[in-house]
């Protein structure tokens, strides 16, 4: 079982639930933000943090050309590793800064199953 965390937006508070909006996070690590981690931070609206990670990796770039070919391969994903591990908490700082706030923590098996328990309590799909 893995933890879920789902935020409600507070501007939708006063809303019907129909129009309340939650995003659900997983707290495992992210391959869609290992692999794909400029894409992802781009989708999420995320821009500040990818200028602060496009400068990280031309700095690792910079680093790695002083360095042995090998040593420069590790050395060029250690950025998107870190992304992927802390995928969960830059997520929900940006929420955060967004105005989410922690609406509840939920322990499931998958995504689908956080999504039908949030549905059973609101009354609708996220």
């Amino acid at each position: 079982m893995k933890a879920f965390y789902v935020y409600h937006d507070l501007e939708s508070k006063g809303l019907l639930h129909e129009k309340a909006r939650f995003v659900c996070l997983s707290s495992s690590f992210s391959f869609w933000a290992f692999f794909f981690s400029h894409f992802w931070l781009a989708f999420h609206g995320m821009w500040r943090f990818l200028v602060i990670f496009v400068l990280l990796q031309v700095l690792v770039y910079k680093i790695s050309t002083v360095l042995a070919p090998s040593a420069s391969s590790i050395l060029s994903g250690i950025p998107s590793f870190f992304l992927g591990v802390f995928a969960h908490q830059i997520r929900e700082k940006h929420l955060m800064r967004s105005g989410y706030r922690l609406y509840a923590i939920l322990m499931a098996e998958n995504m689908t199953a956080v999504q039908l328990r949030l549905f059973r309590e609101v009354g609708h799909f996220i």
